[in-house]
């Protein structure tokens, strides 16, 4: 029997921790941020190390899309030369900050659905728990993400 292949086959590291930490979530936005914004590997890293230094701090859930909102307005003023392609690059960034705010086992099962386009039952499969409990975790998920995006 051929079992499918998945498009994207290798995990993110952030992907299984327990919790992303402020740091990795800064250095993900700002990077996204600045090569879907056409800047160089060189300049988006450089931009990433100036982003932590400012926005880097411990942070509770609810203070974090509040440093979120300061590091998105910091982002437009580095990136002002982007143009509008900056509005599409932060959508997308706040979408996957949201994600790596999600409890591991959403996470996982939101990024098993919607990037490997794993069914119910394949992601039920690898991981043990149940397909009720997968479709909870989904639900729970998807609520989560697009009510926090939704602003």
């Amino acid at each position: 029997m051929l079992k499918r292949r998945s498009p994207v086959s290798d995990i993110p590291r952030w992907l299984g921790d327990t919790a992303v930490s402020p740091g990795d979530r800064i250095v993900l936005l700002t990077y996204h941020v600045a090569r879907r914004t056409g800047s160089s590997r060189r300049r988006s890293g450089r931009l990433c190390r100036d982003m932590l230094r400012r926005h880097l701090e411990e942070q509770t859930p609810a203070r974090d899309r509040r440093n979120r909102a300061r590091l998105i307005a910091a982002l437009r003023i580095q990136l002002k030369h982007a143009g509008p392609d900056v509005d599409t690059a932060i959508r997308d960034a706040v979408l996957w900050d949201e994600v790596a705010l999600l409890p591991p086992r959403q996470r996982y099962a939101l990024w098993a659905a919607v990037v490997r386009h794993d069914s119910v039952a394949e992601i039920s499969r690898s991981t043990g728990w149940t397909p009720p409990q997968v479709s909870r975790l989904l639900r729970a998920a998807l609520m989560t993400v697009g009510r926090s995006t939704a602003d």
